[in-house]
């Protein structure tokens, strides 16, 4: 009994010292947040409609794991075996018996669904190849993580072929490669001496010069090359090693906040399946259900909102200095969610789905785009634009805003009213009451020197000069340059 419990307190003791060794308090703004497969927790993992939500959710970095069918295509899949995650078309389980996809060709695996046994919506989503999950990364800007699987005798021809895809896209200085084999990252070393590499291990007490040394070997000299642990097997004695040694340390998978409150200070990155670092570092105000008046200087102009195909096109003016856009789209009567639709660092958007549905054009909706810093602190948000779709057998859109005069000189104490015209984009249709949005909005660009008041009226308060905006209720904006003089 001695010896079992004495076998249990220096167990305790362990557990203990790497608890407050790795969760020591953090608060880092540059810790990368690699997402897990995509966002797996709502959408089916190595999919592209999972990365689709990563992009949403503002993930810069996503992590897939690359499998090779008998006939040579590389796939993401995480399993050896397509039981888990593919289903026949009717929904059922593929079969009482283990189908590994190193045994199946490529056509035989598109035969399967690998959505639906995550969610009935997600129906009919195929197992994506390597390069459409390239191509996509590239599309959005996303940094891929690629972990190789387990590739058997023929790893060097695989390992080339992927080398050789990503050469192909010119994404080479913008992947990282991910392995627990360290002969499968020492062979893209070989292929590419400036890859990104990561190895992957859990870290046994005892072990942590062993792995350090691995790490370093696979270096070049022209590379980053980095440890990615176990959360729960870093140790003080392994933080200490990485320090002296300058090995940059990674951990996965981040599962609760308070676990990323109490990293320690020199890991810098974490995969997660869903919690993203700069949601607690620094903590972001959530989207409020109805945005008032535009809160950033280059968001006044407020947004043009376009309808091609069965499509909606968000435009808005970029600002300086931001990081990301994320765009925020609901249903008139429906509240925001916290989910954008769409996270962009450019100032366009093209939105397909409304919460994960085909975006419906009959109906009204109501949208505003977020912009955010480096650190994904909120900086500001636009006008909510109202748009009746433009299937819509109730509501018209305003066309051509005009005001009556775009320069004004008042002198301080004095005021005027914004005089403003719009014409419908279909005069059989009303517009959408104004108890749902008035007709125009206003927005002061300084309001220490004009402030306007909810009906367009001009006051003029201190010398100097401003601008004030008008919108209309789908967006569409014009200004106003005010001079204020003694």
């Amino acid at each position: 009994m001695k010896k079992i419990f004495s076998v249990f307190f220096l167990s305790l003791c362990i557990f203990i010292n790497i608890q407050s060794t790795v969760f020591a308090a953090n608060i880092q703004n540059n810790v990368k947040s690699i997402n897990h497969r995509g966002y797996n927790v709502i959408a089916p993992e190595n999919t592209i409609p999972a990365f689709e939500l990563s992009a949403r959710m503002g993930f810069d970095y996503v992590e897939a794991d690359i499998s090779f069918t008998k006939d040579d295509m590389p796939v993401l899949l995480h399993d050896e075996t397509i039981n888990r995650t593919a289903r026949l078309r009717n929904g059922k389980s593929v079969s009482k018996g283990n189908i590994y996809i190193s045994d199946i060709t490529y056509e035989e695996a598109l035969k399967y669904d690998f959505g639906i046994w995550k969610n009935q919506k997600y129906k009919g989503t195929k197992i994506p190849t390597f390069e459409e999950f390239l191509l996509f990364c590239k599309r959005n800007r996303i940094h891929p993580y690629i972990e190789i699987k387990d590739n058997g005798k023929d790893y060097i021809k695989h390992i080339k072929r992927l080398v050789d895809m990503v050469k192909h896209i010119d994404l080479c200085t913008g992947v990282t490669w991910i392995s627990f084999h360290y002969e499968y990252l020492e062979c893209v070393k070989k292929l590419d001496s400036k890859a990104r590499l990561g190895l992957l291990t859990a870290c046994l007490p005892g072990t942590e010069l062993k792995i350090i040394k691995q790490a370093n070997s696979l270096q070049t000299g022209e590379n980053e090359v980095f440890l990615d642990i176990m959360l729960s097997s870093v140790s003080n004695a392994l933080i200490t090693q990485c320090k002296k040694n300058n090995v940059p340390l990674e951990v996965w998978t981040i599962a609760k906040a308070d676990e990323v409150v109490k990293l320690n200070p020199y890991i810098s990155g974490i995969t997660t399946n869903q919690i993203h670092y700069n949601d607690i570092y620094p903590r972001l105000p959530q989207p409020e259900s109805e945005p008032s008046a535009a809160s950033l200087k280059g968001f006044y102009s407020g947004l043009q909102i376009t309808q091609p195909g069965d499509k909606l096109k968000v435009k808005w003016e970029k600002a300086e200095q931001i990081a990301r856009y994320k765009v925020f789209v609901a249903y008139l009567g429906e509240e925001f969610v916290d989910i954008p639709v769409k996270t962009t660092h450019g100032n366009t958007a093209i939105i397909k789905k409304i919460d994960g549905e085909k975006f419906d054009n009959t109906r009204t909706m109501k949208i505003y785009v977020a912009a955010y810093d480096m650190e994904n602190k909120l900086i500001g948000k636009t006008i909510t634009a109202y748009v009746a779709g433009k299937r819509s057998s109730k509501y018209a859109n305003p066309k051509n805003l005009k005001v009556r005069n775009s320069s004004i000189s008042l002198a301080v104490g004095e005021s005027v009213k914004v005089e403003a015209v719009t014409q419908k984009d279909n005069n059989e249709l009303k517009y959408i009451s104004d108890s749902n949005v008035p007709k125009y909005r206003y927005a002061s660009t300084d309001s220490s020197v004009i402030k306007v008041d909810k009906n367009g009226k001009i006051f003029a308060k201190a010398e100097g000069t401003g601008l004030v905006y008008v919108y209309a209720k789908n967006g569409l904006s014009k200004k106003i340059k005010v001079n204020v003089f003694e």
